[in-house]
Protein backbone atom coordinates (compact mmCIF):
# COMPACT_ATOMS: atom_id res chain seq x y z
CA UNK A 1 0.00 0.00 0.00
CA UNK A 2 0.99 3.62 -0.36
CA UNK A 3 1.14 4.08 3.41
CA UNK A 4 3.65 1.22 3.75
CA UNK A 5 5.81 2.65 0.94
CA UNK A 6 5.98 5.99 2.77
CA UNK A 7 6.70 4.20 6.05
CA UNK A 8 9.57 2.25 4.46
CA UNK A 9 11.03 5.46 3.02
CA UNK A 10 11.09 6.93 6.54
CA UNK A 11 12.53 3.71 7.96
CA UNK A 12 15.49 4.03 5.59
CA UNK A 13 15.77 7.79 6.18
CA UNK A 14 14.75 8.61 2.61
CA UNK A 15 12.21 11.07 1.24
CA UNK A 16 9.66 10.03 -1.40
CA UNK A 17 9.17 12.22 -4.49
CA UNK A 18 7.73 15.62 -3.48
CA UNK A 19 4.46 15.19 -5.40
CA UNK A 20 3.69 12.15 -3.24
CA UNK A 21 4.20 14.02 0.04
CA UNK A 22 1.12 16.20 -0.33
CA UNK A 23 -1.28 16.23 2.59
CA UNK A 24 -3.74 13.37 2.30
CA UNK A 25 -1.69 11.14 0.00
CA UNK A 26 -1.14 7.62 1.38
CA UNK A 27 2.63 7.75 0.80
CA UNK A 28 2.86 11.15 2.50
CA UNK A 29 0.83 9.91 5.47
CA UNK A 30 3.02 6.81 5.82
CA UNK A 31 6.20 8.84 5.52
CA UNK A 32 5.10 11.32 8.22
CA UNK A 33 4.03 8.50 10.56
CA UNK A 34 7.29 6.64 9.94
CA UNK A 35 9.35 9.76 10.45
CA UNK A 36 7.74 10.26 13.85
CA UNK A 37 8.66 6.69 14.84
CA UNK A 38 12.14 6.51 13.29
CA UNK A 39 13.29 10.09 14.02
CA UNK A 40 17.00 10.07 14.78
CA UNK A 41 17.31 6.31 14.25
CA UNK A 42 17.47 6.09 10.47
CA UNK A 43 20.59 6.65 8.41
CA UNK A 44 19.87 7.83 4.86
CA UNK A 45 23.53 7.50 3.89
CA UNK A 46 23.38 3.77 4.66
CA UNK A 47 20.50 3.08 2.26
CA UNK A 48 22.01 1.17 -0.65
CA UNK A 49 21.26 1.92 -4.29
CA UNK A 50 19.35 -1.36 -4.31
CA UNK A 51 17.14 -0.14 -1.45
CA UNK A 52 16.52 3.10 -3.34
CA UNK A 53 15.70 1.14 -6.53
CA UNK A 54 13.38 -1.17 -4.53
CA UNK A 55 11.46 1.79 -3.14
CA UNK A 56 11.26 3.43 -6.59
CA UNK A 57 9.98 0.18 -8.09
CA UNK A 58 7.32 -0.07 -5.38
CA UNK A 59 6.18 3.48 -6.17
CA UNK A 60 6.04 2.58 -9.87
CA UNK A 61 3.88 -0.48 -9.08
CA UNK A 62 1.65 1.58 -6.77
CA UNK A 63 1.16 4.25 -9.45
CA UNK A 64 -0.01 1.72 -12.05
CA UNK A 65 -1.98 -0.29 -9.46
CA UNK A 66 0.01 -3.46 -10.16
CA UNK A 67 0.62 -6.19 -7.58
CA UNK A 68 4.06 -6.16 -5.93
CA UNK A 69 5.40 -9.30 -4.26
CA UNK A 70 7.24 -8.04 -1.17
CA UNK A 71 8.28 -11.58 -0.26
CA UNK A 72 10.33 -12.12 -3.42
CA UNK A 73 11.25 -8.63 -4.63
CA UNK A 74 13.69 -7.22 -2.11
CA UNK A 75 16.75 -4.99 -2.34
CA UNK A 76 18.81 -8.20 -2.24
CA UNK A 77 16.88 -9.63 -5.21
CA UNK A 78 17.49 -6.42 -7.18
CA UNK A 79 21.21 -6.78 -6.44
CA UNK A 80 21.08 -10.35 -7.76
CA UNK A 81 19.46 -9.39 -11.09
CA UNK A 82 21.81 -6.47 -11.63
CA UNK A 83 23.89 -6.84 -14.79
CA UNK A 84 26.67 -4.80 -16.36
CA UNK A 85 25.49 -5.29 -19.94
CA UNK A 86 22.01 -5.11 -21.38
CA UNK A 87 21.01 -8.71 -22.20
CA UNK A 88 18.96 -7.45 -25.17
CA UNK A 89 21.12 -4.78 -26.81
CA UNK A 90 24.40 -6.24 -25.53
CA UNK A 91 25.76 -2.80 -24.63
CA UNK A 92 27.33 -1.78 -21.31
CA UNK A 93 24.83 -0.21 -18.95
CA UNK A 94 25.83 3.27 -17.85
CA UNK A 95 24.46 5.62 -15.23
CA UNK A 96 22.02 5.15 -12.41
CA UNK A 97 18.58 3.56 -12.53
CA UNK A 98 17.06 7.05 -12.26
CA UNK A 99 18.95 8.54 -15.25
CA UNK A 100 15.90 8.47 -17.50
CA UNK A 101 17.39 10.38 -20.43
CA UNK A 102 20.27 8.00 -21.12
CA UNK A 103 19.47 5.15 -23.57
CA UNK A 104 22.03 2.84 -21.92
CA UNK A 105 20.92 3.60 -18.35
CA UNK A 106 19.83 0.52 -16.44
CA UNK A 107 16.10 0.02 -15.92
CA UNK A 108 14.34 -2.71 -14.00
CA UNK A 109 11.52 -3.90 -16.23
CA UNK A 110 8.65 -6.33 -15.93
CA UNK A 111 9.11 -8.95 -18.64
CA UNK A 112 5.38 -9.66 -18.70
CA UNK A 113 3.62 -6.31 -18.19
CA UNK A 114 0.38 -8.10 -17.30
CA UNK A 115 1.96 -9.97 -14.38
CA UNK A 116 2.98 -8.74 -10.94
CA UNK A 117 6.23 -7.18 -9.92
CA UNK A 118 7.68 -10.48 -8.74
CA UNK A 119 10.91 -12.45 -8.87
CA UNK A 120 11.17 -14.12 -12.26
CA UNK A 121 9.25 -11.33 -13.95
CA UNK A 122 11.87 -8.61 -13.48
CA UNK A 123 15.04 -8.00 -15.47
CA UNK A 124 17.55 -5.23 -15.76
CA UNK A 125 17.68 -3.86 -19.32
CA UNK A 126 18.85 -0.67 -20.94
CA UNK A 127 16.20 2.07 -21.15
CA UNK A 128 16.29 1.81 -24.94
CA UNK A 129 15.53 -1.92 -24.83
CA UNK A 130 12.78 -1.45 -22.24
CA UNK A 131 11.15 1.30 -24.30
CA UNK A 132 11.35 -0.76 -27.49
CA UNK A 133 8.97 -3.36 -26.14
CA UNK A 134 6.80 -1.14 -23.96
CA UNK A 135 3.14 -1.94 -24.45
CA UNK A 136 3.74 -5.02 -26.62
CA UNK A 137 2.33 -8.44 -25.85
CA UNK A 138 4.54 -11.55 -26.04
CA UNK A 139 2.92 -12.65 -29.33
CA UNK A 140 3.76 -9.24 -30.86
CA UNK A 141 7.37 -9.56 -29.74
CA UNK A 142 7.70 -13.04 -31.23
CA UNK A 143 6.16 -11.83 -34.50
CA UNK A 144 8.56 -8.87 -34.62
CA UNK A 145 11.51 -11.17 -33.96
CA UNK A 146 10.55 -13.40 -36.89
CA UNK A 147 10.10 -10.39 -39.20
CA UNK A 148 13.43 -8.93 -38.10
CA UNK A 149 15.20 -12.26 -38.67
CA UNK A 150 13.91 -12.31 -42.26
CA UNK A 151 15.05 -8.71 -42.91
CA UNK A 152 18.22 -7.43 -44.60
CA UNK A 153 21.66 -8.44 -43.28
CA UNK A 154 22.17 -4.86 -42.01
CA UNK A 155 19.37 -5.54 -39.55
CA UNK A 156 20.97 -8.63 -37.98
CA UNK A 157 21.85 -6.85 -34.72
CA UNK A 158 18.33 -5.44 -34.48
CA UNK A 159 16.86 -8.89 -35.14
CA UNK A 160 19.00 -10.36 -32.36
CA UNK A 161 17.79 -7.67 -29.94
CA UNK A 162 14.15 -8.30 -30.77
CA UNK A 163 14.64 -12.08 -30.52
CA UNK A 164 16.25 -11.73 -27.06
CA UNK A 165 13.36 -9.59 -25.81
CA UNK A 166 10.86 -12.09 -27.20
CA UNK A 167 12.64 -15.02 -25.50
CA UNK A 168 12.72 -13.20 -22.16
CA UNK A 169 9.05 -12.28 -22.43
CA UNK A 170 8.06 -15.84 -23.35
CA UNK A 171 10.00 -17.19 -20.36
CA UNK A 172 8.33 -14.71 -18.00
CA UNK A 173 4.89 -15.58 -19.39
CA UNK A 174 5.55 -19.30 -18.93
CA UNK A 175 6.74 -18.70 -15.34
CA UNK A 176 3.62 -16.64 -14.56
CA UNK A 177 1.44 -19.44 -15.96
CA UNK A 178 3.25 -22.07 -13.88
CA UNK A 179 2.88 -19.98 -10.72
CA UNK A 180 -0.83 -19.50 -11.41
CA UNK A 181 -1.30 -23.26 -11.80
CA UNK A 182 0.55 -23.88 -8.51
CA UNK A 183 -1.75 -21.56 -6.55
Amino acid sequence: TGFRIGWDHAHHGLVPPPELLLEGTPIGQGWRAGRAVFAGRSRPWSASRHTRAWLALRIEAWRVDAPFDLATVTPNHLAQIEVRRCPVRRVPLAGATDASSLPNAPQITRLNPNAAYAAGNLAMLSRAAAQAWQGLEVADLVRRARVAEAAEVAEVAKAAEVAEVAKAAEAAEALAGAQARDE
